[in-house]
């Protein structure tokens, strides 16, 4: 699909979780910070991981395009856990066949 991009990502190991400062903790420089409110990525998850690549590529792409300068990506994913075989399968399925479905998408042009 010319406008967005699917994947898996196998996360094979995890390392030591530290404890010493909660992504939901307030920042001690902060006094009115929300405790509710995130501090920023927390290293080695899922969002630092998808935040590193959407910062790579868009570096290399607008590297060689000036037309495609700027923002590239839009702010958020979509991530789901996949729990089993099955689901692996399944999911596997769907990216091969997803761009067979460009032409009902609402943003395909002519």
């Amino acid at each position: 699909m010319p406008n967005h991009i699917h994947g898996i990502l196998v996360i094979s190991d995890k390392g030591e979780a530290s404890l010493e400062k909660s992504p939901l903790s307030p920042n001690p420089l902060a006094k009115d910070a929300s405790p509710l409110r995130p501090s920023g990525t927390t290293a080695g998850s899922v969002g630092a991981i998808i935040q590193n690549y959407k910062s790579i590529t868009s570096r290399k792409i607008s590297a060689h395009s000036e037309k495609l300068k700027g923002q590239i990506w839009q702010r958020n994913y979509y991530e789901h856990i996949i729990r089993n075989q099955r689901e692996l399968q399944a999911i596997t399925d769907y990216i091969q066949t997803n761009p067979q479905n460009w032409e009902k998408d609402t943003e395909y042009k002519t």
